[in-house]
């Protein structure tokens, strides 16, 4: 019904057939619109987001992605996930959450099916999926009423993390020891406690993902640091 509501609202043109399968509708004027906005006939691990769509305002991104989730994600446990045979799709569809000031983690998966083929999935967890679910949110009651019920759950500590962050907090590590005169460790367990400088040795190790709280801690010691001009702190 949204579906052919919309075509009938923007383009004039009433759905053909309707069934549990999808929409047809016959019109060449609505193929080659959407070949200009970059939507082209490909497989499904060739897809990718329209450039169009890459270039768009927060306003627009933010209509996409609702759109995009409710169409193809799914709730997980605590995460939001989705899922694609093609990895572009998902890593464009991170640079889009990410412009929403949202994380997301993306990995390579089996599907028993298909055992020859790599598939991705992509989740948005812990802090994250509530920025989502208060910026973003879904299309349909049902799956708002899903992704509500996550939020309102405890958080995990343990999936309200930023992954791959071990450069960028090694960077910033280093010029914080630059300006409080190359005491490192010592003056960092004086003045920020055991627990932080043990969290950052685990991270430099890549033992661990730092948390949320931790980065904003470590962003505290940065200011008073005076790092902030600094491109390891932007």
């Amino acid at each position: 019904k949204d579906i052919d509501d919309l075509l009938k609202s923007q383009f004039g043109y009433p759905v053909t057939k309707d069934d549990p399968e999808g929409v047809t509708i016959h019109s060449r004027f609505i193929r080659h619109y959407l070949e200009r906005m970059g939507v082209d006939y490909t497989l499904s691990a060739d897809k990718f987001i329209p450039p169009v769509i890459l270039q768009s305002s927060r306003e627009s991104i933010v209509n996409f992605v609702r759109a995009f989730m409710d169409a193809e994600g799914f709730v997980s446990g605590q995460d939001l996930c989705v899922s694609s045979a093609s990895e572009r799709l998902l890593r464009e569809l991170q640079v889009l959450l990410l412009h929403l000031g949202i994380i997301s983690i993306r990995k390579p998966k089996k599907v028993k099916a298909y055992p020859k083929n790599i598939y991705w999935s992509l989740s948005i967890g812990g802090e994250s999926i509530r920025i989502y679910a208060r910026d973003v949110g879904m299309v349909s009651d049902r799956k708002q009423k899903a992704l509500e019920a996550i939020v309102s759950k405890k958080s995990n500590s343990n999936t309200n993390v930023v992954p791959h962050a071990m450069g960028l907090v090694e960077n910033l590590r280093r010029d914080i020891y630059e300006r409080i005169g190359g005491q490192g460790n010592g003056c960092m367990h004086i003045r920020y406690g055991t627990s932080f400088v043990n969290t950052l040795a685990n991270i430099r190790r890549g033992d661990r993902n730092p948390t949320f709280k931790w980065l904003h801690q470590l962003l505290d010691i940065a200011v008073e640091a005076k790092t902030e001009h600094l491109d390891s702190y932007k």
